[in-house]
């Protein structure tokens, strides 16, 4: 009986110390596990669901979301698509993002469609003259000029910025602008 008694003490002490180990785990790694849930999440087909997603990683600001981030910008050139991750790019990873894309992404095209999408966002978040500061005006005009590469429908996406644009101090952007619209005007 006594040797039962002890039996059951060292199973429950046993059972005790994996709970607690389970329990100080899961707290010390609970900033991982949210960025892990709200990566999967990022990646919805729910619309509401994929924007909680995306601020909760910039909340969180995940270095680790920049490759998500990076292919859901990727995935398509409708700009409702890509817009808010490039913008979550932004706010995560500030100029560090462009030097990481520009850095990391082997293939010119892709990069320079990548790096045009983030500066779009940026001009459409900051505004064009404000991004033209932060980044440089040569690389906001040549990400005009990706978008217009991208086509009409891509144009017309970013109208109301390139309009912005096109009355830039800058004289890159402003013609880098101004071409861009021609496209759209020129298209049928």
């Amino acid at each position: 009986m006594v040797i039962v008694k002890r039996q059951k003490t060292l199973v429950l002490a046993i059972a005790g110390v994996l709970i607690s180990l389970l329990v100080i785990t899961a707290f010390v790694c609970r900033r991982q596990i949210e960025e892990e849930w709200h990566l999967l999440q990022a990646r919805s087909a729910n619309t509401d669901t994929r924007h909680s997603a995306l601020e909760a990683l910039v909340r969180l600001k995940s270095k680790r979301s920049l490759d998500t981030l990076l292919a859901l910008t990727e995935e398509s050139d409708r700009p409702q698509d890509w817009g808010e991750p490039a913008h979550a790019i932004l706010r995560i990873w500030g100029g560090e993002g462009v030097t990481f894309i520009t850095a990391h992404v082997p293939d010119d095209v892709r990069r320079a469609k990548m790096l045009a999408k983030v500066l779009m966002s940026a001009a459409a978040v900051k505004g064009v003259e404000r991004a033209a500061r932060d980044s440089a005006a040569s690389i906001v005009a040549i990400s005009i000029g990706y978008v217009a590469a991208m086509g009409a429908h891509a144009v017309r996406a970013v109208l109301p910025i390139l309009e912005e644009a096109a009355h830039s101090s800058e004289e890159s952007i402003r013609l880098a602008a101004q071409k861009a619209m021609e496209l759209v005007s020129s298209a049928p």
